[in-house]
């Protein structure tokens, strides 16, 4: 297996463990220098001690060599097929010795073993600090590559625009108060002595469809018309009362309109 961070801590007899349990060790660590790629790697050997293994259904024949490795490569493929990996683990704080960890990573990127080489090669995962360091490098790339200074210009520009708008709106009103507001409170008197007009004629008009409805024939189609006019009137006159109401109330409406 090969490691892409460090393996300060790592050290031959490292114990290799699954989910805490100790299944072999490493047995040996290098530096292999490849010139074709001009390029370093560290490979990492383990052993499995297969006398810590304990088998569930049918196993092969072990003095049958042939057939054993044969098992042992169609296993190896489904573990890795189903997120096998190996991972560097610290074994002890104090220390900072490392072990090499196996588990089921069921997330991980497909990979396969590489069988076509000295030792079958068992393919990894970053450690945590890693992957942790990995996220950091992509956030401040994307950083990077934002147009910062366009976007404190564009803000800069906002604020002003706002500031503007804040101060006309400020003046805007103190104008409305100073000079509209007198001619504002004269209208409002006006229209509240109209709608109370229309509301008295309204009422008037009411009382003379009720008597007219009662003089009538039951049933009537001139009678069902009445009702009909009637209940019509009736909510004319509730709307102009909840009008009166309200202008009163809010006699700013005039101005600024309805508030929603």
């Amino acid at each position: 297996m090969h490691f892409t961070s460090s393996v300060r801590g790592l050290t031959v007899g490292a114990p290799v463990e699954y989910r805490g349990i100790r299944i072999g060790q490493v047995i040996d660590i290098k530096l292999e220098l490849d010139l074709n790629e001009v390029i370093a790697r560290i490979p990492v050997l383990i052993e499995i001690e297969s006398d810590r293994l304990q088998w569930i259904g049918k196993t092969p024949d072990y003095d049958n060599e042939r057939e054993f490795k044969k098992f042992q490569k169609h296993l190896w493929n489904q573990l890795v097929a189903k997120g096998l990996r190996a991972q560097l683990k610290t074994g002890n704080l104090l220390t900072g010795a490392l072990i090499v960890d196996l588990d089921v990573y069921p997330d991980a990127p497909s990979q396969t073993i590489h069988w076509d080489k000295s030792y079958p090669e068992l393919p990894t995962v970053p450690t945590s600090l890693e992957e942790i360091r990995n996220v950091l490098t992509r956030i401040l790339e994307k950083l990077q590559r934002l147009p910062l200074e366009e976007i404190g210009e564009d803000l800069r520009k906002s604020l002003a625009s706002l500031r503007q708008t804040a101060a006309e709106t400020e003046k805007l009103t103190r104008t409305l108060n100073t000079s509209t507001l007198p001619e504002v409170t004269a209208t409002l008197n006006r229209l509240q002595k109209t709608l109370a007009a229309a509301e008295k004629s309204l009422q008037a008009g009411e009382k003379t469809l009720i008597t007219a409805e009662e003089a009538l024939a039951k049933d009537s189609p001139l009678q069902r018309e009445t009702q009909r006019t009637l209940k019509e009137l009736s909510a004319a006159a509730r709307s102009f009362r909840l009008l009166m109401d309200y202008l009163e109330r809010h006699p700013e409406a005039l101005i600024q309109g309805k508030t929603r």
